[in-house]
């Protein structure tokens, strides 16, 4: 089991390290910025579905987003706020686990 744990965390610190280089690089980093915001703003639009209607999503030139949406339940809304961070991450261990 220690092993297992030793193992997940050199992976961890490794990827973590590897996207700080990333997104850092001159012309590629805001491509990549961009493709991890797309997931984001998209597991915001794909959760408000479930209770309501996604208005519009906007994508921004330095990296950033954001999602309009309408929910028709106060949880829904209170999940759609955690739904960009969780599913940015879902994506990501289901690619790199």
């Amino acid at each position: 089991m220690e092993y297992l744990k030793e193992k997940l965390c050199i992976k961890f610190f490794l990827f973590l390290g590897l996207a700080f280089v990333l997104i850092h690089i001159p012309i590629l980093g805001g491509y990549f910025r961009i493709i991890n915001t797309v997931i984001h703003e998209s597991g915001h639009a794909f959760i408000a579905l479930f209770g309501g209607n996604v208005e519009s999503i906007s994508l921004f030139m330095n990296g950033d987003g954001v999602t309009h949406g309408t929910q028709s339940i106060w949880i829904i809304d209170f999940i759609t706020c955690a739904a960009g961070y969780l599913i940015s991450s879902f994506m990501a261990m289901y690619r790199f686990g």
